[in-house]
């Protein structure tokens, strides 16, 4: 029970001092420029899981997408601008 409590305090120290959130959404909750940018670049990927994050008062977005074998997870700002494109089925194999 004391590892229960302790794991809790500091999961919210943790939210209070980097005032970070991450809330799993559904894909339809993405800005539509996310869609659209994932339609022309990566024609034909399926979106696996979708965030917001906000933190300090930014919000980002990231995306897990995946293709054939491929997947990729992608961070996006808030004017889906790609911060962030790495391919991670490459270092699930690496494992």
């Amino acid at each position: 029970m004391k590892k229960v409590i302790v794991t809790l305090m500091v999961a919210l120290f943790a939210t209070v001092v980097f005032g970070q959130t991450k809330t799993e959404i559904k894909s339809n909750q993405l800005p539509k420029c996310v869609t659209v940018y994932l339609d022309k670049y990566m024609k034909g990927a399926n979106i696996d899981k979708s965030f917001k994050v906000e933190n300090k008062g930014d919000v980002t977005y990231e995306v897990t997408v995946s293709k054939e074998k491929e997947k990729h997870m992608l961070t996006f700002d808030k004017t889906c601008k790609v911060l962030k494109n790495e391919n991670i089925s490459a270092q699930k194999k690496g494992d």
